[in-house]
């Protein structure tokens, strides 16, 4: 192939474009979520970018360990427990199951009809409810069953200290998402039953989506007219 350099060139571009547009993606998220958690703190003036600061400086700081002589250990570690694996499987369980169960797939349908004019088929609306729970489920079963302990490059053998790091991170996940549905079941008045259905139940400060204000428009309506 002609000018090899140039190819070669474009190649590791290529590669560095796509690891920044992970980033962003994956940064947007934690950063919004936490600034949606504390909004009387982060949303004052500059308090957003001086938190954008701070986490980007942590993650550099924590990410220059890759660089070492053992760096390729700690990636591998932080590569099979906490970026894949059971975690990222239970994880899209819990989420097609609010999206399919809680939050009503006819509700994210006429939000994503609002957004794009398009409403999305009904083949979305099986995978969601069905496919995709069934399909998770199903791999994080089989991939607690055929667990094997990490190895790197089939000759060097974690200590136990390193599987228990490894279990902390598999782990959180699930804890956090559990105990935040804990505490706010706990928080509901009512009966066990009721703060069940509240708590499984979209809020109502959430905006209306079109379909809505049409429905809310002719049942006041009639109400006016009885």
């Amino acid at each position: 192939m002609p000018l090899p350099q140039l190819w070669s060139s474009c190649f590791f571009i290529m590669l560095l474009l796509l690891g920044l547009d992970t980033q962003f993606a994956e940064l947007e998220l934690i950063v919004s979520s936490t600034i949606d958690v504390f909004p009387n703190v982060l949303r004052r003036p500059y308090m957003r970018e001086l938190f954008l600061l701070f986490f980007c400086t942590a993650c550099f700081c924590f990410q220059i360990l890759m660089t070492t002589q053992g760096g390729i250990y700690i990636f591998q570690l932080i590569d099979y427990h906490g970026s894949s694996g059971a975690s990222i499987l239970f994880m899209g369980l819990i989420e097609s199951l609010i999206i399919g169960w809680i939050f009503g797939t006819d509700r994210m349908f006429d939000i994503i009809e609002d957004m794009c004019d398009i409403r999305p088929s009904a083949f979305f609306k099986y995978c969601w409810n069905y496919f995709t729970p069934l399909m998770c489920l199903g791999t994080l079963i089989f991939y607690i069953v055929k667990y094997k302990p990490l190895m790197y490059n089939n000759v060097y053998i974690y200590p136990n200290w390193a599987y228990g790091i490894g279990f902390f991170m598999v782990t959180i996940s699930p804890v956090l998402v559990i105990t935040w549905g804990l505490v706010k079941l706990y928080t509901s008045s009512g009966s066990l039953k009721e703060r069940f259905k509240s708590v499984c139940t979209p809020d109502d400060k959430l905006p209306m989506t079109e379909n809505q204000k049409v429905q809310l428009q002719i049942s006041e309506t009639i109400v006016a007219g009885i």
